[in-house]
């Protein structure tokens, strides 16, 4: 519940912040206006990029992923894939598993 009531205030603030630039805005004039709203909305988007920035690398996993080890700690096999080749008038209706080729396969595709 409190996740639900942080949210409504954060839109009330910002539906109010919202209505209050407008009314700032129509109160300074036209040009006056159209100066200002180009350097906010420079300065907002330079915000949230650097934002975007600092989530993306926060996020970024850290040193080099290992695949899960089998049983006597050697790397389980590649899961098979599946190669479906239709001509005509032909349909597939579902792939259960494995990778979907769609083509003629490659070298590196058979296995």
């Amino acid at each position: 519940m409190k996740r639900r009531l942080w949210a409504l205030a954060a839109l009330l603030g910002a539906v109010l912040a919202v209505a209050g630039w407008i009314v700032y805005l129509a109160t300074i004039g036209l040009d006056r206006a159209d100066q200002l709203s180009s350097v906010v909305g420079a300065i907002l988007a330079a915000v949230v990029g650097v934002a975007g920035l600092v989530v993306a690398f926060r996020t970024w996993p850290r040193g080099r992923i290992e695949p899960p080890a089998g049983a006597g700690g050697e790397v389980p096999p590649a899961a098979p894939v599946q190669i479906n080749q239709a001509s005509g008038a032909a349909t597939m209706f579902s792939v259960q598993g494995g990778d979907l080729i769609i083509g003629e396969p490659g070298p590196s595709d058979e296995r």
